[in-house]
C-alpha cells in the first residue's frame, strides 16, 4: 500500500506529467528513476505521480523503503518476501532462496497491472530483483544516486524549487495573506533555504506554527550570527541536518575533510585550481574530490574551465552543514590556515594576470583578460573575506591586485562598455558562513 500523499503538494507539475506520461506506457518494463540531492522531495514526488496513476494500476500498488541512506540497506530478499505475502494467496509457500522469489514475484507480476514504488535505493543491486520482466506493472524508483548502471531506466533529475514553486508552498503552508503583506521579505526567505524543498517547507511550518512571527522575525532568525541557522530549519520529523548527514557519513574520510574545508571558502564557485590550493593536492586529485563530493550531491557542477578543468559550487545548506563539521573537527588554527592558502592562491593566479595584462604580448593578455572575467566574483569574494575574517595583509593585497586588474582590463577592451569594479549584491545571508 502507499503512503499517504502530500496534503499540501505544491509545484512539480512538468515533472509530474512527465511520470505520467512514462507510467502509462505499458508496453514496457523499465524502471522509473527519480533522482536527487537530499531534501528536494524525490519520495513526495513519487508517491504524488503513483497516486494520480492509480486507475492505470487496477491490480494494485505495492511501496518499500529501501533505507539507501541507512548504515544498512534493506536487502531485497526481504522485500521479496513481503511483496511475496501481499500479492500471492495466504497459503502460498515463500522460497527460501532469492532467485526463487525473484521468479516468482516475477511471474505473479506478468498476470497483473501493479505500480511498484521503490523509495530510497542505494545501489542498483537493491533494485534489480524487484523489477518485473513482462509489461503491464511499473517501479518507480527513488534515490540520490543516479543508477546509470540500471538498465533501461528513465532518469528525471530533481533539483530545488523554481521560485515561484517555492513561494507557492510556503503561501499555501504559512498563509497567503502573510506572504502578500511581505512580498520580498519572502522571496529572500525561500532564496536563503536555496528553495530547497524540505527547507521551504519547515520554514512555512515554523511560520505556521508562530502566528505572531513576521516572515521578517524568520529571516532574521535564519541569518542571526549568534544562532546556528540549522537549528532554525527543523520542524518535528523534518530536519535539513538529519537529511544531509547520511551523504557526510558515507564518504571516506579524505572527502570529508576536503568538504569541511571547501565550506570556509565564501566564493560561489570552487575552480580545481582553488580547491587543490586548499586541499594541499594537485588539480587532478582535487579534481577526483570534488567528482567524489558530486556524486554524494554536495556539490554542484558548474561548468569546466576552457582547459578542462571542473568548476563546482557547493549549495548554501550544505555550506552550512559543512561549516558545522569544520567548526567542530579542525581547530582555528587550522580554519585559518586553510583560507589563507586559497588566499595566496588568488593572489598567485590575479597578480599573473596583471602581469600578462601589463606585459604586452596579445595572447597572453587574451587569455588574463578570460581568466579575469571568469574568476572576478570570487576573486571580490576573498577580499572580502580576507576584510571580514581579519586577515589585514591578504585583504589589502587582494583589494589592491583587484584594482589593478580592473584598470587593466577595462584598457584592454576599450570598445567594451565599462564594467563596474564595485562588487555585486552581497548573497543571501545563509551563504556568508
Amino acid at each position: 500500500m502507499l503512503p499517504p500523499g502530500a496534503a499540501d503538494f505544491t509545484g512539480r507539475r512538468p515533472q509530474l506529467r512527465h511520470l505520467t506520461t512514462l507510467l502509462r506506457d505499458h508496453r514496457t518494463t523499465a524502471p522509473l528513476v527519480v533522482t536527487g540531492p537530499a531534501g528536494t522531495g524525490k519520495s513526495t514526488l513519487a508517491v504524488q505521480a503513483a497516486r494520480d496513476n492509480l486507475d492505470a494500476f487496477p491490480d494494485g500498488q505495492l511501496y518499500a523503503d529501501l533505507h539507501g541512506t541507512h548504515g544498512r540497506p534493506t536487502d531485497p530478499h526481504d522485500v521479496l518476501e513481503w511483496f511475496l505475502q501481499l500479492l500471492c494467496p495466504p497459503d502460498t509457500p515463500v522460497p527460501a532462496t532469492r532467485h526463487a522469489r525473484t521468479q516468482l514475484y516475477r511471474s505473479v507480476l506478468a498476470e497483473r497491472r501493479a505500480l511498484v514504488v521503490l523509495d530510497n535505493a542505494h545501489h542498483e543491486q537493491q533494485v534489480r530483483p524487484l523489477l518485473p520482466a513482462a509489461p503491464g506493472s511499473r517501479v518507480i524508483v527513488t534515490t540520490r544516486s543516479r543508477l546509470t548502471a540500471l538498465e533501461g531506466a528513465h532518469p528525471l533529475e530533481l533539483d530545488v524549487f523554481e521560485p515561484a514553486e517555492a513561494l507557492a508552498l510556503l503561501r499555501r503552508v504559512a498563509g497567503p495573506a502573510r506572504v502578500a503583506a511581505e512580498h520580498d521579505v519572502a522571496r529572500t526567505l525561500v532564496e536563503d533555504c536555496g528553495r530547497l524543498p524540505i527547507a521551504v517547507r519547515v520554514v512555512a511550518g515554523r511560520l505556521a506554527a508562530k502566528p505572531h512571527w513576521t516572515l521578517a522575525e524568520m529571516a532574521r532568525r535564519l541569518a542571526d550570527g549568534a544562532r546556528r541557522p540549522l537549528d532554525e530549519l527543523r520542524l518535528a520529523d523534518l530536519d535539513v541536518r538529519s537529511s544531509l548527514r547520511p551523504a557526510y557519513l558515507a564518504l571516506a574520510a579524505g572527502a570529508r575533510t576536503a568538504l569541511c574545508r571547501l565550506s570556509l571558502l565564501h566564493t560561489a564557485e570552487i575552480p580545481a585550481w582553488l580547491a587543490a590550493a586548499v586541499l594541499e593536492t594537485g588539480e587532478a586529485e582535487a579534481e577526483d574530490l570534488l567528482e567524489t563530493l558530486v556524486d554524494a550531491r554536495l556539490l554542484e557542477v558548474r561548468g569546466t574551465h576552457r582547459t578542462g578543468r571542473l568548476r563546482c559550487r557547493m549549495p548554501p545548506l550544505v555550506r552550512l552543514f559543512a561549516h558545522e563539521c569544520a567548526q567542530a573537527q579542525t581547530t582555528a588554527a587550522e580554519r585559518r590556515s586553510t583560507v589563507e592558502r586559497a588566499f595566496t592562491a588568488w593572489l598567485l593566479r590575479a597578480r599573473t594576470a596583471v602581469r600578462a595584462l601589463a606585459g604586452g604580448r596579445q595572447d597572453a593578455a587574451a587569455r588574463a583578460l578570460a581568466w579575469f572575467e571568469t574568476e572576478r566574483g570570487g576573486l571580490i569574494a576573498a577580499s572580502r573575506q580576507a576584510d571580514t575574517d581579519g586577515h589585514r595583509a591578504a585583504a589589502r593585497s587582494l583589494a589592491r591586485t583587484l584594482a589593478e586588474l580592473c584598470a587593466l582590463s577595462a584598457a584592454a577592451r576599450p570598445a567594451a562598455r565599462p564594467r563596474p569594479a564595485a562588487p555585486p549584491a552581497a548573497p543571501p545571508a545563509l551563504t556568508r558562513v
